[in-house]
């Protein structure tokens, strides 16, 4: 199984993941993340997973996994016409950023992949986004929208959600509030049973 991450920064996530699979490679767009991040993959036994390249303008190869925490709210600032897309029809200049990592993503998922990508309330809801998310669910590409808790990130005070994304012809939508899944006890706020998440009907 291959796992990809579209903005490694410094390779803490696919960190975690080598103890499952050594077959994951990410990009970064920033050359101090990525040399950092193939620093601490290679200390773990994982050589140059990370390419120092914007995935929006390179090609990528296809993965059976993928997670992505895109810059959020964010605007591509007239750099539409330089991404790799079939559906740059459905963007437009004010097109929140996160949709084009999503649609990267989608492009190169293999039929049987599951993606997780971090989206702002504002992707989900703003008007300028209409046309991409009508593309999503009308294609079925969409498994579940899951609310994160506010607080639970340390790097934003942005309200979060996470698209689960799958080609396996989605009929409907799950759509999942996650502070039943949030242990109170500590000092700070983190999810605990993740798994269970994807067993709610």
């Amino acid at each position: 199984m291959k796992v990809y991450d579209i903005c490694s920064s410094s390779g803490n996530a696919l960190s975690h993941l080598l103890s499952n699979t050594k077959n994951i490679s990410g990009n970064e767009i920033n050359m101090d993340n990525a040399y950092l991040g193939n620093m601490l993959l290679e200390l773990l036994g994982c050589k140059n997973a990370i390419k120092c390249e914007n995935p929006l303008m390179t090609e990528i190869e296809s993965f059976d996994r993928a997670f992505a925490f895109p810059p959020i709210n964010v605007l591509m600032n007239g750099m539409n016409n330089k991404v790799y897309s079939q559906n740059k029809e459905l963007f437009n200049t004010r097109t929140s950023t996160e949709w084009f990592y999503v649609d990267r993503i989608i492009s190169n998922l293999n039929e049987n992949g599951r993606a997780v990508v971090a989206l702002s309330n504002k992707c989900l809801f703003s008007p300028s986004d209409n046309d991409y998310r009508k593309y999503l669910l009308e294609n079925k590409l969409v498994e579940a929208v899951i609310e994160l808790p506010s607080g639970i990130l340390t790097t934003t005070n942005i309200n979060v959600n996470l698209l689960v994304l799958s080609k396996l012809n989605n009929e409907y939508v799950k759509l999942i509030n996650a502070n039943e899944f949030i242990d109170t006890t500590k000092t700070s706020r983190r999810l605990v049973a993740i798994d269970s998440i994807f067993l709610l009907p």
